[in-house]
């Protein structure tokens, strides 16, 4: 190893002509999707990433030291190309391969790894949250040389071994190349769908339920507080649903969840019933602007028309329940 690195310079390309240009090939494997956060519009997974290249400079004959065929470097002792991943967060992979161990053969083949967590910043669109599914990209180059310096070769993306999320599955990934004169980009990219079951246990399965007692709840008598207690109080769960929903979901206007509209019909549909309860009991109490009437008739309008009221109030409010599930899974 001594004497390989005695004239060794780790800031020269690997290649006895500096007129070629090294050839690296990089792989970037899923280990684990870790996750989407929503809010902050960025991505969790941990990934393993190899590149490979041959060093002109690190060949030697097996047979004249001990059979070895194989060495292990540090990072900082040989060549290594400085690759940026250009939409990450965070200080993975900020310096490169120079803190990792670097493999070589005696015939020049290098290979460097790194393998940890990475954020990656993507564009979220939540309109059809929960049933959404989310498409990010890792875009990575060779950071301060020119195609004709270091040309990447071939990039391959691997997900076949990788931990599968309780929330997120892979739907598909492809690799695209972006070629510019002074640079490479390529771009791996993912289609994560989101596992809905848990959102419709917690989210819809009470939101459901809520808006089956709020329908049965206009069956209930007027002459007391229990009716208006009852909309209030399912008007009130439906307003914590909906703050749970906003402190999840990233502020964004051009897309507004699907959700979010299928709640606020929830809210409408609770408000309608306890706004019928108060005209209703109003109504009944209070019979002035009927006094120009015989007792008979007054009698027979304050029996017909707050069920007529109910009635309206009800259909309106059936409507608004109807409209909401029907937009929520209409998708």
């Amino acid at each position: 190893m001594n004497s390989l690195l005695a004239t060794y310079n780790p800031g020269v390309r690997p290649v006895l002509n500096s007129s070629i240009a090294v050839h690296v090939n990089a792989t970037w494997e899923v280990i684990v999707v870790r996750g989407v956060v929503e809010k902050e519009s960025k991505t969790l997974m941990t990934v393993r990433i190899a590149c490979t290249w041959k060093d002109e400079f690190l060949t030697w004959n097996p047979r004249l030291y001990g059979n070895v065929s194989r060495l292990v470097f540090g990072g900082s002792q040989i060549w290594s190309p400085r690759l940026l991943i250009l939409n990450k967060l965070g200080q993975f992979m900020s310096k490169g391969f120079t803190e990792d161990l670097i493999e070589v053969t005696s015939d020049g083949i290098v290979t460097a790894t790194h393998s940890g967590d990475i954020e990656l910043a993507a564009n979220m669109d939540t309109q059809r949250f929960p049933f959404d599914s989310q498409v990010c990209s890792a875009l990575i180059q060779f950071n301060k040389y020119t195609p004709s310096e270091v040309y990447m070769e071939d990039v391959r993306l691997e997900i076949f071994q990788y931990t599968e999320s309780p929330v997120w599955e892979i739907a598909s990934a492809d690799t695209i190349y972006f070629f510019y004169p002074y640079t490479q980009i390529a771009s791996f990219k993912f289609t994560l769908k989101r596992k809905p079951l848990y959102y419709v246990f917690t989210m819809f399965g009470p939101s459901f339920i809520l808006s089956i007692l709020l329908l049965a709840a206009f069956f209930l008598p007027n002459d007391n507080g229990e009716k208006i207690m009852c909309g209030t109080t399912i008007f009130l769960s439906y307003v914590v649903f909906l703050t749970y929903l906003s402190d999840m979901l990233p502020e964004d206007s051009n897309n507004v969840p699907k959700v979010g509209i299928y709640y606020l019909l929830l809210m409408v549909s609770s408000a309608v019933m306890v706004v019928n309860s108060i005209a209703v009991n109003s109504f009944r109490e209070k019979d002035d602007g009927l006094c120009f009437l015989k007792a008979t008739k007054r009698h027979n309008v304050q029996r017909i028309l707050p069920r007529i009221i109910n009635m309206i109030c009800f259909v309106i409010s059936f409507a608004c329940t109807f409209s909401a599930f029907l937009i929520i899974f209409d998708q």
